[in-house]
């Protein structure tokens, strides 16, 4: 597994839904380029595509074993259409901050899905 298979993979763990454009945004790439790793991460059963509607892009979300993959202790997530937008919003906020610096210096960065998720021990 690469270095970008990795980075894509914890940001699909720590993002209920994560799209095609994410990808790109989040490792630089054209969005091509970014489907197609999409696509080999699903093949290799990483990640999950849903499609919500014809409205709406295919989305992109880990599954067990990519949570295996990278090591992750955060729980499988269900898609839920009534918090579709929302994810998807959040998932560019996070890119903002974490990416883009948009909000300034930032140390660290949580998403909800980490900050909800029950600590494993605790």
């Amino acid at each position: 597994m690469s270095d970008e298979d990795r980075e894509v993979l914890t940001f699909a763990a720590a993002q209920p839904v994560i799209l095609v454009a994410h990808v790109a945004l989040l490792l630089g790439l054209d969005v091509d380029v970014a489907r197609e790793r999409l696509e080999r991460l699903k093949t290799a059963g990483l990640l999950v595509h849903s499609r919500v509607s014809t409205a709406e892009p295919g989305c992109y979300q880990i599954t067990p074993a990519g949570l295996d993959a990278i090591g992750s202790e955060l729980p499988p997530r269900r898609l839920d259409l009534g918090r579709y937008r929302r994810d998807v919003g959040v998932a560019w906020l996070w890119l903002g901050a974490a990416k883009g610096g948009t909000f300034g210096p930032i140390e660290r960065f949580l998403s909800e899905r980490e900050m909800r998720a029950p600590r494993c021990g605790a």
